[in-house]
């Protein structure tokens, strides 16, 4: 009896092939996303709009954006949930005696689409270790 999956050689058919290089790329590629510092000359126009946007904020000021901000358009919803990231990062995550958003935290906000697929366990560790 022969294993379907093995052909006479010895090697796995390409279709069995698995996938894992690419996977642990991913996962560096986006824990290493939150430690970069970015600059204003590195980003687009939009980005730097953003950075510029919630440079500064306070926690008062994010929490009364976050109420404030009505989700009628997609614009809206992208401000509120880069708004709620940052908030969530500022009181919990990345909690600090500063009033003011920690610059590190701002990178995040570009892609605010895609944030289950951030590693925050090991970005909350490295922010610990640098303090």
């Amino acid at each position: 009896m022969v294993n379907e999956s093995v052909s006479k050689k010895g090697k796995a058919p390409k279709h069995a092939k698995t996938h894992t290089k690419k996977k642990s790329k991913q996962k560096k590629d986006v824990s290493k996303a939150f430690d970069e510092r970015v600059t204003p000359e590195e980003l687009n126009e939009e980005d730097y709009a953003v950075h510029k946007f919630f440079q500064g904020k306070t926690q008062a000021a994010l929490s009364k954006l976050i109420m404030d901000t009505p989700l009628d358009t997609d614009e809206n919803k992208r401000l509120f949930m880069r708004a709620f990231v940052l908030y969530i990062k500022k009181c919990f995550l990345l909690a600090t005696s500063s009033a003011n958003v920690t610059p590190r935290a701002l990178p995040t906000l570009f892609d605010v689409e895609n944030t289950r697929r951030r590693n925050y366990a090991l970005h909350v560790y490295n922010f610990s270790l640098r303090r």
